[in-house]
């Protein structure tokens, strides 16, 4: 599984299309895969937030995120009470 610069991700033949935003959340919940990533880091890295503005705006793309990539080896898990964890089920 990989992610192109062309705001996609690969896996084998399939090739997943994404939006930008999708793309640079995508990249930045794998660039940290191994912790649970708080919605605060994500405002601020991924959507240029300082603050929590108090939109659901993450948990939106990660909806299209989880629909769009339901046929990869990736699992985007909300983790109650503290953020968001990607885990590459197979790699």
């Amino acid at each position: 599984m990989a992610l192109d610069e062309e705001f996609g991700v690969r896996h084998g033949d399939v090739r997943v299309v994404l939006t930008p935003r999708e793309h640079a959340l995508l990249a930045y919940l794998l660039r940290r895969r191994f912790e649970v990533v708080p919605r605060i880091d994500i405002l601020r890295e991924v959507f240029g937030y300082s603050h929590d503005p108090g939109t659901n705006a993450i948990d939106v793309h990660l909806a299209h995120l989880r629909r769009k990539l339901a046929e990869l080896p990736i699992a985007l898990e909300t983790v109650r009470g503290a953020g968001f964890r990607a885990r590459v089920t197979d790699a």
